[in-house]
């Protein structure tokens, strides 16, 4: 009985143009809705039953759909789409200090880390490593300097330095994607040097 009164209250209310396609997206149906002539046309004619159903459907939807995360809406899978989806770890991972929210986030469950320092390669040992080091090191600060990427390959050429005022290390990360999730990591990381022959930085 409450379904039916459902039904029959948004098909008095689309009779009477009350009842319009919500007005963010809500999916493909949603997009659907808003963007076809013909259904607008039914909606505003007699009472359609299915169309009330779907309508009511798609209503009830849309409070709970989960917005994606940055860097992975609309991802295809492609280098530039990669290329994203790491910047936008890197920036809540390393920038913001944020590493377990990041890898939350954009790794898979079971990511292979092959840095040395993290026991296993687990993504549970590489969080643990970072929430260490930015606990040891507040003002720890990450830059990105250059990117790029290929295939499901990203790379980072990134400035670390361990507090104010202190030298800064030189890293290079390598990311491979599937799926837009970050699967696998390694990195090369080129400590300060007192002394060099080559005046030119290495940033």
């Amino acid at each position: 009985m409450l379904a039916r009164r459902r039904l029959t209250t948004a098909c008095s209310d689309m009779d009477h143009h009350k009842v319009h396609a919500p007005s963010r997206c809500c999916g493909p149906l949603g997009d659907v809705m808003r963007s076809s002539p013909h259904l607008a046309h039914c909606m505003a004619g007699p009472c359609n039953l299915l169309v009330a159903a779907c309508l009511l459907a798609v209503l009830s939807a849309c409070g709970d759909t989960p917005s994606k995360p940055a860097g992975t809406t609309h991802c295809s899978g492609s280098a530039s789409d990669n290329k994203a989806v790491v910047l936008a770890f890197y920036e809540q991972g390393l920038v913001r200090h944020s590493p377990r929210d990041a890898f939350a986030t954009y790794t898979t469950a079971d990511l292979i880390e092959h840095k040395p320092e993290v026991p296993g390669g687990t993504r549970e040992a590489v969080v643990g490593y970072l929430e260490q080091l930015i606990q040891a090191l507040p003002q720890a600060k990450w830059e990105i300097l250059r990117s790029a990427s290929e295939g499901d390959l990203v790379i980072l050429h990134a400035r670390f330095t361990p507090a104010e005022g202190q030298p800064a290390y030189a890293i290079a990360d390598v990311f491979r994607l599937a799926n837009c999730k970050i699967v696998e990591h390694w990195d090369v990381v080129g400590a300060p040097r007192e002394q060099q022959p080559n005046p030119l930085s290495r940033f």
